[in-house]
């Protein structure tokens, strides 16, 4: 549920835009959005990928049941767009349409120079940070992945233009 409306009530259509980029995260990571642990904490998938994005590791959120049968650069590209769409600010968040072009290789996802903190709660964060550096025994947060070398699946994925 995108902030803006848990918090207010308001609901426009970039609360829609929070809600695939979580779908998004749900798809690529496997996992739900949020996943108790073994010891009955629980994890929420965008706390969890906020942290690994801070970390530079955004890419620990691939599914390791794919092994290396993905494109390393349609994976980060998705992934960076789900983080993008998940902002808390929803003037920050790019239209459906937007989305929709990227994925389609039409445009480029425009990162910004300045971070904007993600999560307000501090208490999640913390959680999620200790629940990445001990993984349980039956999930795994890190993947072998295929190299970076992995070229994209054609030019017409080139993207060109910017948001």
């Amino acid at each position: 549920m995108a902030p803006e409306y848990a918090m207010r009530g308001y609901l426009t259509s970039k609360a829609d835009v929070y809600s695939f980029g979580v779908v998004t995260l749900e798809i690529v990571s496997g996992r739900n959005s949020a996943s108790c642990r073994p010891s009955d904490q629980t994890v929420y998938l965008l706390d969890s990928a906020y942290v690994l994005q801070e970390q530079g590791n955004l890419m620990d959120l691939v599914d390791p049941k794919l092994g290396t049968d993905y494109s390393w650069t349609e994976a980060n590209s998705i992934l960076e767009l789900a983080m993008m769409c998940t902002n808390p600010s929803p003037t920050l968040r790019p239209t459906m349409s937007e989305v929709v072009k990227v994925i389609e290789g039409k445009t480029k996802i425009k990162t910004t120079s300045s971070t904007v903190r993600r999560s307000t709660d501090e208490i999640a964060l913390t959680k999620a940070m200790a629940a990445l550096s001990q993984p349980s025994p039956s999930e795994s947060y890190s993947t072998a992945g295929p190299s970076e070398a992995t070229p994209p699946l054609s030019d017409s994925n080139n993207i060109t233009n910017e948001i």
